[in-house]
């Protein structure tokens, strides 16, 4: 079988056919699952049963089963080092496991490894560049929980063209770092009102081509939505003090 016609089948399992979007949620975790039963029985040395170990991980993950999935990733990491894995299977693994930290609450966990995972991609040269850019947004994303704003922004400014370029302006993971730029814009103790303005410009086109691209419920649409809120509630609270 064709090489790509193998990883359009393999991509059912976590992308829809339809819109081609990110399955997420229970249904994220559904076939996560399934693909992991459907490749248990397969040796462990098997790239399809590592795979669907993964698959299974991202599935409770987005479901919020949060510590399962950590002790899936955990156990996945240490299987791919026991037989030397590729660096970049590992730094995905350990990408995962980052997310995972993260939405355990434990950030400087979180922070720490993806700064790891980032850098390992950075220093691979023979990778495709934008295999960077998933683990930039998920940085980027951790430093404004850490509150480390000013890193967010400079990175997010760095290499937010590059991205722009490679996939688009309506592009889902577009979105999401110009998110996080504008969230690290607004949440700035001392942010200037040249910054809160700029956040508040950039969510509302995020949200605009996010409920075209994802739909009115998709959670990055609500997320948008949300940030956007509390900038325009603040703006509205320093003019009432004015």
């Amino acid at each position: 079988m064709d090489g790509n016609v193998k990883n359009e089948r393999w991509a059912r399992w976590h992308v829809c056919g339809l819109c081609k979007q990110d399955h997420h949620g229970v249904v994220r975790c559904a076939l996560g699952w399934a693909c992991w039963k459907t490749y248990v029985g397969r040796p462990v040395t098997a790239h399809r049963r590592l795979s669907a170990m993964q698959q299974l991980g991202s599935g409770l993950s987005g479901a919020n089963h949060h510590e399962d999935a950590l002790s899936v990733d955990k156990a996945m990491l240490a299987t791919m080092r026991r037989l030397n894995a590729p660096i970049g299977n590992i730094l995905r693994i350990q990408g995962n496991l980052a997310i995972c930290y993260y939405k355990l609450g434990q950030i400087d966990e979180a922070l720490s490894m993806q700064r790891e995972v980032y850098a390992g991609w950075q220093n691979m040269s023979f990778y495709a560049v934008d295999n960077q850019d998933i683990p930039m947004c998920n940085l980027t994303e951790y430093l404004v929980a850490a509150r480390e704003f000013e890193e967010a922004q400079s990175l997010a400014r760095e290499k937010l063209p590059a991205i722009i370029d490679r996939h688009g302006p309506d592009d889902p993971l577009t979105l999401e770092v110009r998110t996080w730029y504008a969230r690290a814009l607004f949440r700035a103790g001392d942010a200037a009102e040249d910054d809160v303005s700029e956040a508040e410009e950039v969510l509302e086109d995020v949200l605009l081509r996010s409920k075209r691209v994802l739909g009115d419920s998709h959670p990055d649409t609500e997320r948008a939505r949300k940030f956007l809120e509390e900038v325009r509630s603040a703006r509205a609270g320093a003019a009432e003090e004015d």
